[in-house]
């Protein structure tokens, strides 16, 4: 459950027309499932910044990007061994035996979606891409995207996934600026290192560690 609005519905329609456009390569298919998500109960306004008309000019603007080329979607086997497209792909980080307050101990659960995970056919590479739909329109946000940390566990769940060690993951951003007139798609790339992974492990102890002083 959260709260609605649209910026926020924005973003998962257009999520959900550009996955469909990845999958099946069908632009019919994507604008489709982008219309059938779009939060038209929340924003029926043509005029809006974030208006269904401006996300069917920013959808087929992703659709023309070409900074995805040879990659293709990873196969993932699911828990119940179902081989499945990488794509929204929930999961859960359970933190086990945190004390909260006075011995009790609780299990604390980071949940959250990977929005795409592709295969280099050329490299062999895995990369994750992560959607980021926004009205920013400055010409450089690579500052924003480097320090992000929503990426960073998802080394964690690669090698899970993989079964194997990795020493860094590929972060492709995909900054979407919503426009219905001139909407702009920029590809910020991003190693996220093994001790980067350490580094989120302890900020979010930090975080458990001044909830509990607060109790």
């Amino acid at each position: 459950i959260y709260d609605r609005s649209v910026p926020a519905d924005v973003g998962s329609c257009l999520h959900s027309g550009y996955q469909k456009y990845i999958e099946t390569g069908d632009e019919k298919q994507a604008i489709w499932s982008m219309m059938l998500d779009y939060p038209i109960d929340l924003n029926s306004n043509p005029m809006h910044d974030r208006s269904v008309e401006a996300c069917y000019s920013t959808l087929n603007a992703m659709f023309s990007s070409q900074t995805l080329t040879n990659y293709e979607i990873a196969q993932i086997e699911c828990l119940d061994g179902v081989i499945r497209p990488a794509i929204e792909v929930p999961f859960i980080i359970t933190i086990k035996n945190f004390e909260l307050i006075n011995g009790q101990e609780i299990v604390i659960q980071y949940r959250g979606f990977i929005d795409l995970i592709l295969f280099n056919k050329i490299t062999g590479e895995y990369v994750v891409i992560d959607i980021k739909t926004h009205r920013d329109n400055s010409k450089d946000l690579s500052a924003k995207f480097r320090f992000h940390e929503q990426c960073v566990p998802y080394a964690i769940l690669l090698e899970r996934i993989l079964n194997n060690p990795i020493d860094a993951l590929t972060i492709k951003y995909m900054s979407t600026f919503v426009d219905i007139k001139v909407p702009k798609i920029q590809i910020y790339t991003f190693q996220k290192s093994a001790t980067d992974v350490v580094d989120w492990a302890k900020g979010i102890h930090w975080r458990l560690s001044l909830i509990k002083k607060a109790l």
